[in-house]
């Protein structure tokens, strides 16, 4: 899918430039992607941290964000939450 109109940046040459060891600043500067109107800014690096999360080696739960135990809807969700809270 096309993440920068703009400069006609791609998600998967975000992703491929995270599995070839770019920085953000870097692959700003090769493909120019958020340089332009600014729209894909925030979309176009939510791609790159999630690219990076995931040729890291991180566990989906360490990805996923972390909510007080008081915002879980059910008592599963609670136990998840102060188990993640006491690492």
């Amino acid at each position: 899918m096309i993440v920068c109109s703009c400069k006609v940046v791609s998600d998967h040459k975000i992703e491929d430039a995270v599995r070839r060891g770019l920085k953000w600043k870097r692959l700003v500067k090769e493909t120019q992607i958020a340089t332009g109107c600014g729209v894909c800014a925030r979309h176009a690096k939510s791609i790159f941290d999630k690219a990076k999360a995931n040729s890291s080696g991180e566990s989906q739960a360490e990805r996923l964000p972390m909510f007080s135990a008081g915002s879980a809807s059910s008592p599963k969700e609670k136990r998840c939450n102060e188990k993640r809270k006491s690492r």
